[in-house]
């Protein structure tokens, strides 16, 4: 058995960071007891250090979450940490700036000064001092700026020296800030030419960022020891480098307020620049560049370009969610926002791992409110919702729903959880305990609609979890009888090799059950949310009884058209509710024309299909005026699709049951509707009706099996709705003709045989006098009224009676359609 020892080495402070260098060995051990010695190297990156920290409680804490560094080296972490902090304030402190004795009537000795060559450099700096010192007082700025030779020679110096002397560059950029603050002067700053300097500024310091950022790189890789003077300079230069970036980018933004001004910077690759500054550690830096940022992230072309790989700007945003600079975690949590509007910045944001962190900062009341914005956004996305039941999500926005102080819960928040309750995962999670229970609670006294629609989707999690079972139960049936008649066959061929066996043993040997042969199939899950709705359906009810809110309302129906009667309270059926709460009475007021909105009348239909389910409730609906109620609904919202659509889920449920059926078809015209339904663009719309012309076709038969005269009028209709374009191409005659012509034998169509023609029923076609062998061609003569001879293709035809071409064989769900 393999064993691994750790052993703490050498530990320094980082001379770039705020960090503490950690080099050990690690010794393995195999079973063999060859023995293998690495050397390695790690990096404890610490916070800023505050002057009140109490360094032994952080000296302990580092030891206590670094694995590498033994407890024998408490004294050696603790100098470490002192050294640190001592370290830090020596880097924070700033040379003052001397306030130099100027005056406004000495522009030109000072303007003087930003003459000369190469040599002359420091007399330049000199002069921008002296300016700048002039530029601390508003009063001078005006007659500075109109001072023509003195902003030329600025701007010339500017671009010509800005590589030689970061200290003359940091100058001049200030002079030109001075005058940026006022929205008046960013004309004349626009004719110098200044913000394009400035941007070479800017770009020529990360640049050099850059390159000392490959060489500390390189200088670790080769493992060269840096000196803590080689890193205290370097540090020097980083700082005075934040410094010239920050003037730079403030002038820029100032500069940006124009549009026009802010898309050409745009066009010089400033996006990327900003981004590339992300990584500086100086926070006002970093606060002006997210602010930046921000601005430009109102554009959609700026966010594309923020989310280009090559870019990525979610990806260097992702260090200041959360930081120690609430103020700076406050700015980026604003710039998130603005991005989450486009899909691939919520994709990269995803990528950069922000989701985890997100859900962190729900705890933190400071940050709450944008981060359940940028949440929102990213929960429109089904791929992000499914990334949220692992995470602490649910049980912090629960807590937030039910322990919110006002009456209604903000919209933000309830948008969130309606969002996210369409993810079974969350949904599941939300409903557990005594989730549903308290989110009931606050929609009843309150009238929350949000939080109504959050329940529906709740409602309609459960009802998914039943259409699931019951397709796995309608797999397993097949699968059951498809092994049943293998086992039938195999053993039928066995009598016959045997030349014994019957009928009767065949018959006790199929009613024989094997249960080994069935054990491997897949087991039927249980519904385990049985009794969740059990205590809420009647309250439901009595909501939705009283309700005054139209909005609310739908909600309410909503739900209720969602649950089915394994939802119930025990020992309670849909056809007990219906008597108990008079529900027919409810519900066919709400459908009276004109008396409710479309929405309504779409939830009321639906109950009523989920209502319709056993033989007491169909008896109660055939009593009831709702039948003929949906009749009437259908005359008034033919051209609503959605409404035909679940009018006919529901007639499909009531042609069931001998009670509706018999209203449905003989009290109403509803069957010609339906039949004209099979010609719909509407796919969902044709397949339902097709179904419910099937069950009418099925249950109008005699002793015999022969169809009555309803199943005589379905196959006309469907005849003429499958074959409505040869119909009206056949040309010219009128509809009294075309029809005495197709259907001149009527009588013909009771009969079972295919109405294209058969043994016995009639057979409209016509042979062609050219066709010698008697064949039927595709393209056939026909007589028309006229008494002229016209030829027609038929290989297109269909007699739209179930068969493999038509339409009249797709399957539907008998749960229910659009919910």
């Amino acid at each position: 058995m393999s064993s691994k020892k750790i052993k703490t080495g050498h530990l320094s402070l980082d001379p770039y960071e705020n960090a503490i260098n950690v080099e050990y060995e690690v010794t393995v051990t195999d079973s063999n007891g060859q023995t293998e010695v690495t050397q390695k190297e790690t990096k404890v990156r610490l916070k800023p250090i505050k002057p009140d920290t109490n360094l032994q409680k952080l000296a302990g804490d580092i030891i206590n979450k670094c694995k590498y560094i033994s407890e024998k080296k408490y004294s050696v972490v603790e100098q470490l940490v002192f050294d640190l902090r001592r370290r830090q304030f020596q880097d924070d402190e700033e040379e003052p700036e001397v306030d130099m004795e100027v005056s406004i009537d000495k522009v030109d000795d000072y303007l003087e000064q930003l003459y000369g060559g190469e040599d002359d450099l420091p007399d330049k700096i000199k002069g921008s001092a002296s300016i700048l010192q002039l530029c601390k007082s508003v009063g001078n700025l005006e007659t500075l700026i109109q001072n023509m030779q003195l902003m030329s020679s600025l701007s010339r110096v500017l671009a010509d020296d800005y590589k030689r002397s970061s200290e003359l560059s940091f100058n001049l950029v200030r002079v030109f800030l001075s005058f940026s603050n006022f929205m008046e002067m960013h004309s004349i700053l626009a004719n110098y030419k200044v913000g394009a300097m400035t941007m070479k500024v800017v770009e020529l310091e990360i640049k050099r960022s850059e390159y000392r950022k490959d060489e500390r790189e390189k200088n670790i890789k080769s493992g060269e020891k840096i000196s803590s003077a080689a890193g205290r300079k370097d540090r020097a230069l980083s700082k005075r480098q934040d410094k010239i970036l920050f003037v730079g980018l403030h002038l820029l933004i100032n500069l940006a307020e124009d549009v026009s001004v802010e898309k050409k910077m745009v066009k010089k690759s400033l996006v990327k620049m900003l981004t590339q500054c992300l990584d500086r550690k100086s926070p006002d830096c970093a606060m002006l560049v997210v602010t930046f940022l921000r601005k430009l992230s109102i554009f959609a072309d700026n966010m594309k370009v923020m989310s280009d790989p090559e870019v990525n700007t979610v990806y260097h945003i992702a260090k200041y969610i959360p930081c120690s600079h609430d103020k700076l975690t406050t700015a980026a949590l604003r710039l998130l926002f603005n991005l989450s509007f486009n899909k691939d910045c919520r994709q990269r944001m995803i990528e950069a791992g922000m989701l985890k962190k997100l859900v962190h900062l729900l705890k933190k009341a400071p940050f709450r409110a944008k981060t359940i914005k940028i949440l929102y956004h990213l929960s429109s996305d089904a791929s992000t919702r499914a990334l949220l039941p692992p995470t602490d999500f649910t049980p912090i926005l629960m807590q937030l729903i039910i322990n919110f102080p006002h009456n209604t819960v903000a919209k933000e928040l309830a948008s969130l959880a309606v969002n996210v309750s369409f993810e079974p995962g969350v949904a599941e999670q939300m409903a557990d305990g005594s989730g549903l229970r308290h989110l009931m609670s606050r929609v009843g006294e309150y009238g929350d609609v949000l939080l109504a629609k959050v329940v529906r989707n709740l409602s309609l999690w459960t009802f998914n979890e039943q259409r699931k079972i019951t397709k796995i139960t309608e797999h397993v049936d097949v699968l059951k009888e498809n092994r049943k008649r293998m086992r039938r066959a195999e053993r039928a061929m066995n009598r016959l090799a045997e030349g014994g066996g019957g009928d009767e043993d065949e018959k006790e040997e199929d009613e024989e059950t094997d249960e080994e042969d069935m054990a491997d199939l897949p087991r039927i899950p249980a519904y385990m949310q049985r009794r969740l709705w059990g205590e809420h359906v009647q309250h439901l009810i009595k909501m939705s009884l009283d309700c005054d809110s139209h909005d609310l309302l739908v909600e309410l129906l909503g739900t209720l058209g969602n649950l089915t009667e394994q939802d119930c309270p025990k020992g309670k059926k849909w056809s007990s509710l219906m008597k108990e709460f008079n529900l027919t009475s409810f519900l066919s007021k709400l459908l009276v024309p004109g008396m409710s909105q479309n929405d309504v009348v779409l939830e009321c239909i639906i109950l009523i299909g989920q209502m319709c389910v056993d033989e007491k409730a169909s008896v109660l609906l055939a009593s009831s005026s709702l039948i003929r109620a949906l009749h009437d609904l259908w005359q008034d919202k033919s051209d609503d699709s959605e409404i035909v659509l679940q009018l006919l889920t529901a007639f499909h449920r009531m042609l069931h049951f001998p009670e509706t059926r018999e209203e449905l078809l003989y009290s109403t015209e509803a069957m010609a509707d339906i039949s004209e339904c099979v010609g719909s663009k509407h796919r969902g719309t044709r397949e339902v009706a097709e179904k419910c012309l099937e069950l009418i076709l099925e249950y109008d038969r005699d002793e015999n099996g022969q169809i009555g005269e309803l199943g005589a009028q379905v196959r006309r209709r469907r005849f003429l709705a499958h074959n409505k374009e040869w119909i009206e191409d056949v040309g010219g005659a009128s509809e009294s003709v075309r029809e005495d012509r197709v259907y001149r034998h009527g009588n013909d169509l009771d009969s079972d045989d295919d109405l294209m023609g058969g043994e016995t029923g009639h057979d409209w076609r016509h042979d062609d006098d050219d066709d010698d062998d008697g064949e039927i061609n595709d393209r056939e003569h026909f007589i028309t009224g006229s008494g002229q001879k016209v030829a027609i293709d038929t290989s297109g035809l269909s007699s739209g009676v179930g068969d493999e071409s038509g339409e009249g064989s797709r399957d539907f769900d008998n749960t229910g359609w659009g919910q």
